[in-house]
């Protein structure tokens, strides 16, 4: 039974828009900003998945994703993970 007030989107979708995009680090910096199309901040949802050059390279860090403002996201990572050796990065906003 779905929770009142709850809406889980089971009846239709509640997704205005899909903003999809690739990135690739070619330095050093540990944040990236991508400028996206206008989006409402209060219920846009972000994804970010990567394949690592090598396999040793996957183990040693990870990427996340945040909303900066309604047209922009960021790309963070540790200092752990050499994205200049190839690594693409996939983005998602919802």
């Amino acid at each position: 039974m779905q929770p009142s007030g709850l809406d889980i989107g089971l009846s239709g979708s509640n997704i205005k828009s899909i903003q999809r995009g690739t990135a690739t680090w070619t330095d050093t910096t540990t944040t990236k900003d991508i400028t996206i199309a206008s989006i409402n901040v209060d219920v846009a949802m972000v994804r970010v998945s990567f394949n690592a050059a090598n396999a040793i390279q996957a183990d040693q860090g990870d990427i996340a994703i945040s909303i900066i403002n309604s047209t922009t996201i960021r790309l963070h990572r540790n200092t752990g993970l050499d994205l200049t050796a190839g690594t693409k990065i996939y983005w998602e906003v919802t």
